[in-house]
């Protein structure tokens, strides 16, 4: 995600004096970089608060919105800015089927969402005067802040001011109603996790219960009921799966997929020195697998918990990696001369758990697939079956659970089951029966056009404002596991992967496959380093405007006349001929006791030295590793 933070003269409203008597507002939404794209982009922030209200989560008799940001931005150039995020949301709202505006008055234009939450509310604080001064910006709130019980700070903002806004809102708010929200990534590894950690709780005072990590994944249908689905449809429906036998008696191996179309054009300055692994694996995919995986019987209170003790029992095996093929063609990349930024990476996993120390995890994702997928693949342990969960209504619009050679309970044709209905009311239900045809059966289908899935974020705000904080975000415990998992005693095994053990691929349709079966070449990203990079007079006028050429043979970096260069496009044509059998990214039709093994895998757990703290790099690469603790993207 892109955090911009906005700095401007004071422009401080007190809310009673629009909105009149204050004596029912419950929670102040105080939004940190509330111009930035983290916060503007389609299903950000506004878009969540915005969601939320119309959807009747809360209205401004209880919630209101502080954006909080400096010169040079005003009042009008935000309004003006959220307006046109929120339009063309309100236009696909209106035109969806299953919607209904539950907004007071039933007026859900987004002018009304803004002057009746907003307006007034906005802090803005002179940059020339005070520079970026969350202590004295939080000071000058206070009046503003006075009417409210409970008070969310919401972090849409270079993780190195975490904790010096969290100070500021302690002292000058109090840290008893004081919630801080962080986006993740939390921190770039174990190391600077817990560093931001210590800032926001240890230094700034805040209880750590008061820091509310999130993971929008978390705010997924699908994702969250995982333990739900596992009890009252694979339970009821299919044979030989019930609560004795849920683990390796039953389950074999485990695939969740992450997989995109798309490659991360014109957005290579976030992911560098990322990957795939950092972006969906740390705590995304993880977080998928812990709930798919717990004693679906778990009290909602106890799933944390529960969790927690799947991930203090997982290993690695091994990862493998690849680039896309003109992934280096990106601008603002670094050069890192020990590792590669893998943008298709696969985990082996071996689950700790007795229950579970039978069955098999891979976890993978990757971009430029020649596919969306959003899946979890259980295989059956001894026999043929498969159950497939699509996990990912709210991106690709698929929400379903059907299996393949695996018979239904009795005998029967049939299954008919309860699941619960999308929605901000979780009380609804819905009925459904399976359909079969040629030992395939659909057991549950959503049908994402008539039936409304609100976005994640405006789950999460839901989630904030009634207060239900364990079931939207990740407790730190469990960042804290998740990071030990992913780096694996080293992080060159999955985190940062060397050149040559990355394997440069082309999209599926290069080579006639099927995706998600990419086509790999027979280079690697080394082999990029070494010889179409190479520092040489002849590439020095070639790739003159190319950032990572600049950074990786120390030439000006964006030279006056490069202003108006235009990187070659990785996706124009393909160039791969002849290449070697693709690696399957996807499982086999059937489980089979071992992964097929990709192109020239990291080193395994077993074979690297223990590096647990993090890789060595240059003082170029570890400048530019910075520059993405302090102003990320999320591709995701």
């Amino acid at each position: 995600m892109k955090f911009l933070l906005a700095t401007a003269v004071l422009v401080l409203s007190t809310p009673s004096l629009v909105y009149g008597d204050d004596a029912a507002l419950n929670m102040a939404f105080v939004l940190l970089g509330p111009t930035g794209d983290n916060a503007l982009r389609p299903n950000g922030v506004w878009q969540g608060l915005y969601e939320s209200w119309a959807g009747g989560v809360f209205d401004s008799t209880t919630v209101r919105v502080h954006p909080t940001m400096n010169t040079p931005h005003t009042d009008d150039s935000l309004m003006a800015s959220v307006m046109e995020s929120l339009s063309p949301l309100y236009a696909d709202l209106r035109d969806h089927q299953g919607w209904e505006c539950k907004a007071p008055n039933e007026d859900c234009d987004p002018t009304t969402f803004y002057t009746t939450l907003v307006t007034g509310n906005v802090n803005i604080q002179d940059k020339a005067v005070y520079g970026r001064d969350p202590l004295q910006q939080t000071e000058t709130m206070i009046p503003a802040m006075e009417p409210y019980p409970k008070i969310s700070m919401y972090l849409s903002i270079p993780p190195s001011a975490f904790g010096a806004w969290a100070t500021a809102g302690s002292q000058n708010f109090g840290v008893d109603r004081l919630w801080v929200t962080a986006e993740k990534p939390f921190g770039i590894d174990l190391g600077d996790a817990q560093n931001l950690y210590t800032d926001i709780t240890s230094t700034a005072g805040l209880p750590g219960s008061h820091l509310l990590l999130i993971d929008h994944w978390l705010s997924f249908f699908m994702v969250t009921r995982l333990p739900l689905f596992v009890n009252s449809v694979l339970f009821e429906c299919l044979e030989g799966m019930e609560a004795s036998t849920w683990g390796s008696a039953s389950i074999g191996k485990i695939v969740i997929t992450e997989h995109e179309v798309r490659g991360l054009e014109g957005r290579g300055g976030f992911f560098d020195g990322v990957g795939q692994v950092r972006d969906l694996d740390q705590s995304h995919l993880l977080q998928v697998l812990g709930n798919m995986v717990i004693d679906p019987s778990t009290d909602p209170g106890d799933i944390d918990a529960a969790k927690l003790a799947v991930f203090e029992q997982l290993t690695v095996r091994t990862c493998n990696h690849g680039q896309y093929a003109g992934w280096l063609y990106e601008q603002d990349l670094d050069y890192h001369p020990t590792f590669a930024d893998a943008t298709l990476s696969t985990m082996y996993l071996t689950m700790g758990q007795e229950q579970w120390n039978e069955t098999q995890v891979v976890i993978t994702t990757g971009k430029l697939m020649g596919t969306t997928l959003y899946t979890v693949d259980l295989y059956q342990q001894g026999g043929p079956g498969i159950i497939t969960l699509d996990i990912g209504a709210e991106e690709v619009g698929v929400a379903d659970i059907k299996v393949s050679n695996w018979p239904l309970k009795g005998s029967t044709d049939q299954c008919t089951v309860t699941v619960p209905a999308p929605g901000f009311d979780t009380t609804g239900t819905l009925t459904m029966t399976s359909e079969s045809e040629n030992e395939k059966t659909m057991l549950v289908s959503y049908d994402t056009e008539a039936l409304y899935f609100p976005g994640p974020y405006s789950i999460m705000v839901k989630h904030m404002v009634d207060e239900d904080y364990t079931s939207g975000f990740v407790t730190w415990l469990e960042c804290q596991e998740s990071w030990g998992v992913i780096t694996a005693g080293n992080v060159g095994i999955c985190m940062d992967p060397p050149a040559g053990a990355v394997m440069v691929y082309q999209p599926p349709s290069c080579c006639g496959n099927t995706p998600p079966e990419v086509c790999y070449t027979d280079k690697s990203v080394q082999d990029l380093y070494d010889v179409k990079f190479a520092c040489h007079p002849d590439n020095d006028v070639r790739w003159h405007c190319l950032n990572f050429y600049q950074a990786k043979c120390k030439q000006a970096w964006d030279p006056p006349e490069c202003a108006d260069y235009v990187p070659p496009n990785a996706q124009d044509a393909c160039t791969t001929t002849s290449p070697p059998a693709p690696y399957r990214t996807e499982s086999p039709t059937s489980y089979a006791p071992e992964p097929t093994p990709a192109p020239t895998p990291s080193p395994t757990t077993k074979s690297m030295k223990s590096n647990s703290s993090s890789s060595k790099k240059t003082g170029k690469g570890k400048r530019n590793r910075n520059k993405n603790r302090n102003n990320r993207d999320s591709s995701d």
